[in-house]
């Protein structure tokens, strides 16, 4: 028989880290979202603890270096290099696309080997890249040694233009590349660029 998990609700950034020295660190990261409800609910993860962010302030940010009126309440520490887009781990769907920066266009991909579930759970920081509506890549951080390839950045251009064109508005798409094949998996519309 299966004992519940313990609830951790931290009110503050100092005391989550606080909890996770104090040998919490099993503890799963909760911060919005359905993802591991969903994980519990199917038993593919029985965590003893969770660390809930849902109390903790100052973790609903979208932001940028390259953004001055932004930058003004940004310690050095926080900000982006390059001008990259920072979110925080309570930063909600909604708000990313509410974003003046978003809205500027920054069409950005994230990539991983394997599934990206290990991207939204935070076991892998993924590769990064900012592309233009061809493709060409405008910015590249690359953790995992270049997950995609031009041709595929290209793709996924095409893929996004294409949606965008046959739902009239912007998309948010989730997608895969296996042996070669590029796969739409799910996407959505952005309704308030």
């Amino acid at each position: 028989m299966s004992t519940e998990p313990e609830w951790l609700s931290p009110r503050s950034l100092d005391e989550a880290l606080a909890l996770k020295a104090e040998g919490r660190e099993e503890a799963t990261v909760v911060a919005g979202g359905t993802f591991v409800g969903i994980m519990v609910n199917q038993r593919l993860q029985a965590p003893t603890a969770f660390l809930s962010l849902r109390d903790v302030p100052g973790l609903d940010y979208v932001r940028s270096a390259k953004n001055s009126t932004l930058q003004q309440s940004v310690a050095k520490s926080d900000e982006a290099p390059d001008g990259e887009l920072l979110l925080g781990a309570m930063t909600t769907h909604r708000t990313v696309e509410r974003s003046p920066l978003v809205r500027e266009g920054w069409p950005a991909l994230a990539a991983t080997f394997g599934l990206g579930e290990q991207v939204v759970s935070g076991h892998v920081t993924p590769d990064h890249y900012v592309v233009d509506r061809g493709g060409e890549i405008k910015r590249e951080r690359l953790v995992n040694g270049g997950v995609l390839g031009a041709e595929d950045l290209a793709a996924l251009a095409e893929l996004g233009r294409s949606l965008e064109e046959r739902f009239g508005c912007p998309q948010d798409i989730e997608w895969a590349i296996a042996s070669g094949q590029l796969y739409l998996l799910q996407s959505r519309p952005v309704t308030t660029l």
